[in-house]
């Protein structure tokens, strides 16, 4: 699995670096919604730009769902633990005979 992570990896990088040779000398003119205007930005700026604030944004949307599951499995790690120690207690327990006589009689 991770010989095929690492591959993937490889390619991925391969092929921005690639593409990024592409648009060396590429700029283009930005327009913001907020009736901003940036001429000559370089491609590569701008792509950059895009993916980091891509995984930033990723990052933070994904907070709240690593908080509830690491809060998930340390309620399942106490659970466990309690579940583990009655199974200890009840092995330690001694076999008692609790059927009476009348129960295993003569049929």
């Amino acid at each position: 699995m991770r010989v095929l992570k690492a591959l993937l990896l490889t390619l991925v990088l391969a092929g921005a670096s690639w593409f990024a040779g592409l648009n060396v000398g590429t700029t283009v003119t930005v327009q913001l919604p907020i009736q901003r205007v940036y001429p000559d930005v370089p491609l590569l700026l701008l792509l950059f730009g895009s993916v980091l604030l891509g995984i930033v944004i990723a990052g933070a949307v994904s907070i709240p769902d690593v908080l509830r599951r690491r809060s998930e499995l340390r309620r399942l790690r106490r659970q466990l633990r309690a579940l583990e120690s009655e199974v200890r207690s009840l092995r330690n327990l001694p076999i008692t005979d609790s059927f009476d006589e009348a129960d295993s009689g003569s049929a």
